[in-house]
């Protein structure tokens, strides 16, 4: 149980009720000795829900408040580390340096701890399975339609290469037709000389006849 807040000084509370305050715009407060890791991991599951996601105000102080418990989780195991090799005696200079570096690389440690955790929770990165099959289908119908440009454009090729073939027809069967009709009109030409012919030669027999 925890204890109540005394002359409106922060207390500490549970994951669930920070991440409540969180809606409400109350600060957040970390407190040494919590569980961090079990508080940075509720308030990671509170902040990739779909609601919280589109409230930026609310996942911006979660955020900060996750930081915040890696930053204490990190000072707390390098003070009870150095309290075993101090014998409770207060750091020197060198042993300063010392404590912040190490903090500085658990803190490096945590926040890589905390990207592998929000890609667990988040799936993996793995794409939804809704959105690969929109895609999929998206892209069957691009393939479909692709295919049918191909056919159409196969067709159009095909009908003016036959309408190419029938304009050539024409040409030639029109040409074909007037060489016929010039043909004729000689033949008949011929057929009238020699009538003609035909007709002065019997005049010319029956005048020395007389």
């Amino acid at each position: 149980m925890l204890k109540p807040s005394e002359e409106g000084e922060p207390v500490a509370k549970d994951p669930a009720l920070e991440n409540s305050d969180s809606l409400e715009n109350i600060p957040l407060v970390v407190f040494e000795g919590q569980n961090h890791d079990a508080h940075i991991m509720a308030h990671l599951v509170f902040g990739s829900s779909t609601m919280v996601g589109t409230m930026a105000p609310v996942v911006m102080s979660l955020q900060k408040h996750v930081m915040e418990h890696i930053s204490v989780k990190a000072k707390e195991q390098v003070a009870a580390q150095m309290q075993q090799q101090m014998g409770g005696q207060p750091p020197n200079e060198q042993q300063v340096l010392q404590i912040e570096s190490m903090v500085a690389e658990l803190i490096a440690q945590g926040m890589q701890e905390v990207k592998a955790m929000s890609a667990q929770i988040s799936g993996g990165g793995e794409q939804d399975p809704l959105i690969a099959l929109k895609e999929q289908d998206l892209q069957i119908r691009a393939q479909r339609d692709a295919n049918e440009m191909v056919v159409d454009q196969a067709r159009l090729e095909l009908d003016t290469k036959k309408a190419r073939n029938t304009m050539s027809l024409g040409k030639e069967r029109i040409a074909s037709t007037e060489e016929i009709a010039a043909a004729r009109i000689k033949a008949a030409r011929e057929r009238e000389l020699l009538k003609q012919d035909s007709k002065e030669t019997i005049v010319v027999d029956r005048e020395n006849r007389r």
